[in-house]
């Protein structure tokens, strides 16, 4: 009877050790789980950045673990005219004042600016892109209409009847590139010096042409 009693003892104590040692393992683990939840909870996405939270109310902010590798967003390219023609300055842009014309003999606006030079004088593209017209106008001759992109179109006005080869609608130029010579076929200017009538334009409001370039006036002889 005492020998039962013993073994019941005993059992009793491997229970009661077996059984702490679960309570503190579950214990532990609950903590683990509880501090990682927290750790998770802790760190959120704001925008490009990461906003950490390190102690209650307080929080700072840093640039995500991958920034350093993304690509840098490159600079706008900054619009710029080469001189389309080699000459003086002989008539200004001028859309709201009124000019007097020698050919018509009346008062009217200028769209673009005239640079003096002679006749068969070469004519290049004043920056690279793509020619969207060639045509003869009633009034200003033989044209060309070049895109530049970003809205900019630049107009070469009163050129001869022939064009290098390769320059045809479509084509793609250079700056600097021949696309013509100045000849005498503007009907309305006619009575004017050899010259290049040359016109910008961007989203199709004029721009006076002068804002990129520089041309001097001739010296009164």
């Amino acid at each position: 009877m005492n020998q039962s009693f013993r073994i019941s003892d005993k059992a009793l104590r491997i229970s009661l050790i077996v059984g702490s040692i679960l309570l503190a393992t579950t214990v532990l683990i609950l903590s683990i789980a509880v501090g990682t939840s927290r750790s998770r909870e802790a760190v959120t996405t704001a925008g490009s950045y990461l906003t950490v939270t390190d102690a209650p109310g307080r929080t700072t902010t840093a640039p995500p673990s991958d920034q350093a590798g993304t690509t840098p967003i490159p600079e706008k390219t900054v619009f710029k005219l080469t001189r389309p023609a080699d000459g003086y300055l002989s008539a200004v842009h001028d859309v709201e004042t009124l000019s007097y014309s020698v050919t018509m003999q009346d008062y009217r606006t200028h769209a673009g600016i005239d640079i003096e030079t002679e006749n068969g004088a070469a004519v290049v593209a004043a920056a690279a892109g793509t020619v969207t017209a060639a045509y003869e106008d009633p009034m200003m001759g033989y044209c060309i209409e070049i895109d530049h992109g970003d809205g900019y179109v630049t107009v070469y006005r009163n050129l001869t009847d022939t064009v290098p080869e390769g320059i045809e609608v479509g084509s793609t130029v250079r700056a600097g590139q021949l696309i013509g010579a100045v000849g005498g076929s503007a009907l309305i200017e006619q009575a004017e010096l050899p010259h290049l009538h040359f016109e910008l334009t961007r989203d199709g409001e004029q721009i006076d042409p002068l804002t990129y370039l520089t041309y001097e006036e001739r010296a009164e002889e």
